[in-house]
């Protein structure tokens, strides 16, 4: 209900913009003496000089449109402002000479606006079909010389003997407001609802309504006279904004502000989003799982793990294991050699390591010995893999530390009873010995 209310303000806004000029045409004509005339040539000559080279930009800025989509609908539409600059130039060129050939210097007006009307009406005929074209500079030359003919045609018009009769001026009129609704009515009919063709719909009732106040016109330099060109010109503006638009967004325009293809692209951009948040989602999933596989590594294993920066002080611990006990607050910010609880100053360890972790390189099976607060000696083996940013600076080291003090003390158990066997092997061998030259001694002595 809401929608369909604004839906309402927005066409009845739309209609009143639109149909504004019609109460300002019956005001005129019923009210304004069409014999008060503001006679003023410099006044029209700038007037229509200004609107020419509008006209002429706006040719020049549809068909740059036209040559980057090859929109047929754009290439009508050069054509109906380039008609419009050609044959409409007359029209101000001839202003001094109002008073003398009044019919030759109106009826370039009504003509301009027959061949706009055209070309505007087959440039709505082919909006929105897909159709592309692409015509070379020999069919635009071709173009441009009709146009120019028109003129000297417009001149024999204008001096034969029919060329003073009202219904000439007004035919032409008439049929250019013909072929506005005619294109109004085909915009309505094909349900074409995208903004800038409604304000397309917009110029085109302006065009039929300044067509229409020409009609009324009965002497040149009336108001009525000035208010068609001031009507005509607001229909331009509007036009030529749809164009400036395109040309600064797609160049086409078909596709500026097209209702569809926003809420497609709005709906592709949605889609997209969605695409990249679940992505990011799983991601964020992905690191979770593996921030939670590491921790539980690193809970299950008795190794610690350990990070440090480019200054050797430990930036991360693992957390303390049975095996190694050293609480992560005290390693923190430290020293590797730190992990001895007592720090005995064991120069030697300190500048072992100090040594070992300047290299930068890898490192395996680094052992070392701490002793511990109660005193009991533990066997250490660190393990240490350099870290380089891109453009490879030294950022530190990660790595871990294992306690090797089963696989120590067992293999020093093992060297102990060896040597414990040995020292008996030795010792039966001597008794043997000893044995054995008592027994040859006695055996030789008589």
């Amino acid at each position: 209900m809401e929608q369909m209310f604004f839906l309402a303000i927005r066409m009845a806004t739309v209609l009143a913009i639109g149909l504004f000029p019609i109460s300002l045409i019956v005001y005129a004509y019923s009210y304004v003496d069409p014999g008060l005339l503001f006679k003023n040539h410099l006044i029209h000559e700038i007037s229509i000089g200004f609107a020419i080279i509008w006209s002429a930009s706006i040719s020049y800025v549809s068909y740059q449109c036209y040559r980057i989509r090859q929109e047929t609908f754009l290439r009508y539409m050069t054509l109906a402002f380039l008609a419009q600059t050609i044959i409409y130039s007359m029209h101000g060129l001839l202003t001094r000479t109002g008073t003398e050939f009044p019919i030759l210097f109106i009826l370039y007006g009504p003509a301009s606006r027959v061949a706009m009307a055209a070309f505007l009406s087959a440039a709505v005929l082919k909006y929105g079909t897909n159709i592309l074209d692409e015509v070379g500079r020999k069919s635009w030359l071709v173009w441009i010389g009709l146009f120019i003919l028109v003129i000297p045609a417009i001149a024999l018009l204008a001096l034969s003997p029919i060329g003073t009769n009202f219904y000439i001026r007004a035919g032409m009129e008439a049929l250019s407001i013909g072929i506005y609704l005619t294109a109004l009515g085909t915009i309505y009919y094909r349900k074409i609802e995208t903004p800038l063709m409604r304000l397309y719909s917009v110029a085109l009732v302006l065009f039929a309504q300044s067509s229409l106040a020409f009609i009324l016109v009965k002497a040149p330099w009336s108001h009525m006279f000035w208010l068609a060109h001031v009507i005509f010109v607001a229909g331009v503006f509007v036009i030529s904004y749809g164009l400036i638009k395109a040309r600064s967004r797609s160049s086409s325009f078909t596709e500026t502000f097209s209702e569809e293809l926003l809420y497609s692209k709005l709906a592709e951009q949605v889609s997209k989003q969605k695409l990249e948040i679940e992505a990011r989602k799983k991601a964020e999933t992905k690191l979770t799982e593996s921030e939670q596989r590491f921790k539980n590594f690193s809970a299950s294993a008795a190794d610690r793990f350990w990070e440090t920066g480019a200054d050797h002080r430990f930036t991360y611990v693992s957390p303390p294991t049975k095996e190694l006990p050293v609480p992560e607050d005290r390693l923190l910010g430290a020293f590797p050699w730190a992990l001895n609880p007592l720090n005995l100053g064991n120069n030697g360890l300190e500048q072992s390591m100090d040594k070992l972790f300047d290299g930068h390189e890898a490192f395996r099976k680094f052992q070392f010995e701490i002793q511990m607060l109660d005193e009991s000696v533990l066997y250490l083996s660190m393990n240490g893999t350099p870290n380089f940013d891109g453009s490879g600076k030294f950022r530190g080291y990660c790595g871990t530390t294992l306690n090797e003090t089963f696989e120590v003390e067992a293999r020093k158990l093992v060297e102990k009873k060896m040597l414990a066997s040995k020292t008996e092997a030795e010792m039966a061998n001597r008794s043997k010995s000893e044995f054995l030259a008592n027994m040859s001694h006695e055996l030789r002595t008589p």
